[in-house]
């Protein structure tokens, strides 16, 4: 007999044993989140597999334990191959009492997402850089369908696929997503896109992030900004941060992390231009680049009123032995 303990206490028990690390969870198992965003992306099927024989044999123990942990059997699902999603597609149409209503987490690659009802996080990686797969008017439109079909109940969206920005305006009906992840996006038109609610944000490369500075943010405290992607002529004036030039985002940013590419063609010299726009900034976080000192900007002549917490991590070293018996003299040089 199974010892009598509320159903909610077994189900925290059970989340813990099972726990299954995702690039869409990673507030829960990243010590380093939301300093310097989602900096390690864990391999989700390999994760699951680990947890996979725990999850088994909860739901053998007894018919009381098997229904409290079945939901942990389907709580992820990862799709690699097409012929998966429209397995999955058809499952989930054709029985409205599917494992569709315990799945949390979906990182996919057709339009299954819209019969989860009880989704709370979704992601769609891609490996194809920026626009290729707009050149396709099949694939513009599968793009665009699938954003407007992810369930209003979302808080984490992780998007990394090549899209239009006009494509995410669906989005401002999403009154449950806090956290937003996105790459890969291009600009066709001057749309104006807000999303009222997103606290939360990452930008995982250069171009995404000159689109999103433009748009409308108003419950934004978390901003995680990486400088990395191609560059072209005239970048270090489209991508500055001009206090003048980010003119959208609001005093409510808190908390802010960049990371800066080691092939960026331009140099920020101060970090006086990367902490002036946020006027109630209280954490700064920050990536060194330790092969190159003459790329890293200087603390010299900055002042933030409101600045409490700075967070620095460095780029790896091309041998680590280097990085352990320079490391003094090196940081001692950077914060001087």
């Amino acid at each position: 007999m199974d010892p009598y303990f509320p159903p909610y206490i077994w189900r925290r028990v059970f989340s813990f044993a099972v726990f299954t690390a995702t690039c869409l969870n990673a507030m829960d198992w990243d010590p380093n989140w939301p300093r310097f965003g989602s900096s390690t992306i864990p391999d989700s099927s390999l994760s699951y597999k680990r947890t996979l024989r725990t999850k088994k044999a909860l739901t053998l123990v007894s018919r009381h334990f098997h229904e409290m942990s079945l939901e942990f059997m389907f709580e992820l699902v990862q799709i690699c191959y097409i012929r998966h999603a429209e397995l999955l597609a058809d499952i989930l149409r054709s029985h409205p009492s599917s494992p569709g209503k315990w799945i949390k987490n979906l990182l996919v690659s057709l339009d299954g997402a819209a019969y989860c009802e009880n989704l709370t996080a979704f992601g769609w990686e891609s490996h194809v850089w920026y626009r290729r797969d707009l050149d396709r008017e099949e694939d513009r439109r599968m793009s665009e369908d699938l954003i407007k079909s992810i369930p209003l109940g979302i808080s984490v969206l992780r998007w990394s696929r090549p899209s239009f920005r006009n494509f995410f305006t669906s989005l401002r009906h999403h009154s449950a997503l806090r956290q937003l992840c996105i790459s890969m996006i291009s600009a066709p038109d001057d749309l104006l896109i807000t999303l009222p609610s997103v606290t939360h944000l990452e930008t995982q490369d250069i171009q995404a992030w000159g689109i999103v500075r433009r748009w409308e943010l108003p419950s934004i405290s978390h901003l995680n900004v990486n400088w990395y992607g191609p560059w072209q002529v005239g970048d270090e004036e489209r991508y500055g941060f001009d206090p003048h030039d980010v003119e959208r985002f609001p005093d409510s940013i808190r908390h802010f992390s960049i990371q800066i590419s080691h092939i960026a063609p331009f140099r920020v010299t101060s970090f006086l231009p990367l902490v002036a726009p946020f006027r109630e900034l209280e954490t700064f976080s920050y990536t060194l680049d330790f092969s190159d000192e003459s790329r890293n900007p200087n603390w010299i002549g900055v002042h933030h009123p409101t600045l409490q917490h700075v967070g620095i991590r460095c780029r790896t070293a091309p041998m680590p032995w280097t990085f352990v018996t320079r490391w003094g003299d090196f940081m001692t040089k950077h914060i001087n």
